[in-house]
C-alpha cells in the first residue's frame, strides 16, 4: 500500500525515473557496486531482528552506495539511555503508593518485553571499522517539538 502511494505520486509529478521495490531491507542482490548516491533507512531500524541483521544491512549498503555518497540512519533509539527512558514511562504511569522495588520490578519487565531495536551509539562507529567502504560516521539527536520521553 505505502509503495503505491509514493509510485500515484512520482507518477503525477512526471518522475519517470523513480522506481519502487519491494524488498527485505539487507537484500542488496541484483544492484552493482556504486549504484546509488544514498542508501536511507529511517524510521525503520527499530524494526530489525537484532544487531546481526542491522550489520548485513549497513554491509549491503556500503556495497551500492557511490563513493562520496551516504548511508542515512534515522529514528534509532539509544541502548544507552533505554533504562532512563523506561523510568520516565514508569514513573508516568506507576500508581501513587507504589513502592521502590514495585517501580523497579515494573522497570525490569518493561526492558525486558522490550520489542524494538535499540542500538549503542558505539555500534555505528564499529561498523565504520568492519566496513572499509563506511569512511565517516556522524551521530545526531533528533530534535523534537514536544515535551515527552522520547524527546527528553
Amino acid at each position: 500500500m505505502a509503495l503505491a502511494h509514493v509510485e500515484q505520486h512520482a507518477a503525477e509529478r512526471g518522475l519517470a525515473q523513480v522506481a519502487l521495490e519491494r524488498r527485505g531491507a539487507d537484500e542488496f542482490d541484483g544492484w552493482p557496486e556504486g549504484a546509488f548516491d544514498a542508501v536511507i533507512l529511517n524510521s525503520i531500524v527499530m524494526d530489525f531482528p537484532g544487531p546481526e541483521y542491522l550489520l548485513r544491512v549497513l554491509e549491503g549498503a556500503a556495497r551500492v552506495v557511490r563513493p562520496g555518497g551516504f548511508i542515512f540512519v534515522g529514528d534509532v533509539r539509544n541502548r544507552s539511555t533505554l533504562e532512563l527512558f523506561a523510568s520516565s514511562v514508569q514513573l508516568h504511569r506507576a500508581p501513587a503508593g507504589w513502592s521502590k522495588a514495585q517501580l523497579r520490578q515494573a522497570l525490569a519487565k518493561q526492558i525486558e518485553l522490550e520489542e524494538e531495536l535499540v542500538v549503542d551509539p558505539a555500534f555505528f562507529a564499529a561498523v565504520a571499522q568492519r566496513v572499509p567502504r563506511i569512511g565517516h560516521v556522524e551521530i545526531g539527536l533528533k530534535r523534537g517539538r514536544c515535551r515527552n520521553e522520547m524527546v527528553r
